[in-house]
């Protein structure tokens, strides 16, 4: 008896009495409620390597060769999978391969004396066997790609050359549309990948079902196989007759063609998070600064997942990109030297968007504020709420063009309301931290009164200053007197002139000395913003 059960999306379950030794009555009726696994010999069924139960009968299967590479050592050869939304099917995992997780696609050896198929139907489905020729079938193949995004990667093995063609996206179609192909951005740039996009967005075609762009000829019906043809020049492999329309020379050498893809996000939503978050802190300088929790509300998350993606250098080119919604993103300055990625919140509905938040602080934070030198190089809290981005990404970002610098301060009124004002400089860049990360600021404009650079308190051209690195021009310590890091020139008062980066208080004199609510961000200049552009100004 064969009973099933879901746990999560992660897992099937199914519960089977019988030793692996044999193929048991259970195991067969298993097998076959799949549809492309029907044809097995009972030989074939035993090399099956997931459907040898444990100790307690059960048979676990997870929804892509990933999933399983990633839940022990597994080798290569055949699995049952179950789809999150689909029925099991039975598939082969190259788990050699790089990081191994692959499903085989298709597999064609020149000179094999198998047939190939010729008709839609029998494209739709299963044939051939993993060591010579083999197509998995378009409706399994639109059924994985339906449920997640998956890289693809096309391998031409020749003589002594092996050519590796990588995209990041692999995603078939419905019958609906004849099962089209869709392929994403290549990994690396050559002429094999723009050979390959030939066929991108081509529907399938077999000899009875001519899809193709030539109308003059059927080429899936001249070549003796079905394709995804563009016309009768492009790239073809379902046939004794390779086609590699590039490099002749290659073409004659041409001894096997293989296709994989790999899951690019596999498991529950739960591992997938986990899954995501450990990328993100092996990829991602400031990490910490992203609760677990929250690690899909990053907008550009995807791109983690990824083997090669291209990152904006800020929040104003993650605009100009059709980025428009407020909150965090990934993106990776350019500077002088090799910068790692960041994580920052992105403001993008206000004075035309574009800005980068380089710290954000409440009245009465949670955060202590008076850290450490190498703390403040590195940035602390949370990046959606309460933080400071770092000294040493701030650096990074204001050294790759010209920037300016916003203050947005909230203030109460007596009625208890919010109140926003802001005040701007034209010119906003941090030193290196062989200058003490030194300040630098252009011209003032603002709704409220300039507190950085005035004779009260002249803080351009001031290195910046910790309780545990005193680099201000007073005899003492303002940053361990005031109670936070900060650009100081001299602390005369017992309280700061303007100091953003204090626990207990937010000054900007004469303006307040207890504001509630602090956004310091900055925006490249070279953007131009019309009013008619502006979604919101304060």
């Amino acid at each position: 008896m064969v009973s099933h059960g879901i746990l999560g999306s992660l897992l099937f379950t199914i519960f089977v009495i019988g030793k692996c030794s044999a193929v048991t009555s259970e195991f067969t009726n298993f097998l076959n409620g799949i549809s492309n696994a029907q044809s097995l010999t009972p030989e074939q069924k035993l090399n099956i390597q997931n459907l040898r139960t444990d100790t307690n009968g059960q048979v676990h299967l997870y929804p892509d060769c990933k999933a399983l590479n990633r839940f022990g050592n597994k080798p290569s050869g055949m699995y049952v999978i179950k789809p999150k939304n689909n029925s099991p099917v039975l598939v082969y995992c190259d788990m050699k391969t790089e990081d191994g997780g692959w499903i085989l696609v298709q597999k064609v050896k020149k000179g094999n004396n198998l047939p190939f198929p010729t008709t839609w139907k029998q494209y739709e489905n299963t044939f051939g066997d993993f060591n010579n020729n083999y197509w998995l079938g378009n409706i399994y193949l639109h059924q994985l790609t339906q449920e997640q995004r998956y890289d693809v990667k096309f391998v031409l093995q020749g003589g002594n050359e092996t050519v590796n063609i990588d995209f990041d996206s692999f995603n078939i179609d419905g019958e609906d549309n004849n099962y089209a192909l869709r392929l994403g951005a290549p990994l690396n740039d050559s002429d094999h990948h723009k050979q390959l996009l030939k066929n991108d967005n081509m529907m399938f075609s077999t000899e009875d079902m001519d899809n193709d762009r030539d109308s003059t000829k059927n080429c899936a019906k001249l070549y003796g196989g079905g394709w995804w043809f563009n016309d009768c020049t492009s790239v073809m492999f379902n046939s004794q007759h390779i086609v590699w329309m590039l490099i002749m020379n290659f073409q004659k050498q041409l001894l096997a063609f293989t296709v994989m893809i790999l899951s690019a996000q596999s498991f529950t939503d739960a591992a997938a998070t986990l899954m995501t978050y450990e990328g993100l802190k092996l990829k991602v300088a400031n990490a910490a600064m992203v609760p677990q929790q929250k690690v899909n509300d990053i907008v550009n998350v995807k791109d983690l997942l990824l083997r090669k993606a291209k990152y904006a250098k800020d929040c104003n080119e993650l605009l100009r990109q059709g980025f428009t919604t407020n909150g965090l993103y990934v993106i990776k300055p350019e500077s002088t030297q090799k910068t790692p990625l960041i994580v920052v919140n992105c403001v993008m509905n206000y004075d035309c968007g574009g800005w980068t938040v380089l710290e954000h602080k409440s009245k009465q934070s949670e955060l202590t504020w008076n850290e450490t030198w190498t703390t403040y190089k590195y940035g602390f809290g949370n990046v959606l709420g309460d933080h400071y981005l770092g000294n040493e990404y701030i650096y990074f970002l204001t050294n790759q063009m010209w920037y300016k610098a916003k203050v947005l301060l909230g203030q109460a009124d007596k009625n208890g309301e919010l109140k926003w004002k802001h005040a701007e400089y034209d010119i906003f860049r941090v030193g290196s931290e062989m200058t003490n990360y030194t300040l630098h600021l252009g011209a003032f404009s603002g709704k409220i009164p300039d507190a950085l650079s005035v004779p009260e308190n002249m803080v351009d051209n001031c290195p910046f200053s910790t309780r545990d690195r005193d680099s201000d021009s007073d005899s003492v310590n303002c940053a361990q007197k005031y109670g936070g890091g900060w650009w100081f020139n001299t602390c005369p008062s017992a309280t700061p002139f303007a100091m953003l980066t204090q626990k207990e208080s937010i000054y900007w004199e004469p303006y307040c000395k207890d504001c509630t609510s602090v956004t310091f961000m900055v925006r490249s200049v070279n953007m131009h913003c019309y009013k008619r552009d502006m979604l919101s100004r304060i």
